[in-house]
């Protein structure tokens, strides 16, 4: 296997793992969402306390999605 062919599969697995990470912090998201919702829930405050964290994570998995997409790319074109 060559150096590029080895990058490539590192990084086609990467984004594999990308995705299964960001389908885990939707769901997650999707629950403190719906307990948010629920009238009277106690734990409204962490909630959205976690649900930031999420949001973040959110941007940080989709940012590196977005850059190994574009390695990929790149590497399609050479």
């Amino acid at each position: 296997m060559t150096p590029e062919l080895i990058k490539r599969k590192r990084a086609l697995s990467e984004l594999k793992d990308l995705g299964t990470a960001l389908q885990a912090t939707s769901d997650v998201a999707q629950h403190l969402l719906t307990d948010r919702g629920i009238a009277e829930s106690p734990g409204w405050v962490a909630n959205d306390f976690y649900l930031g964290g999420i949001i973040q994570a959110n941007q940080l998995l989709s940012a590196r999605l977005v850059t190994l997409a574009d390695e990929l790319g790149v590497a399609d074109e050479a």
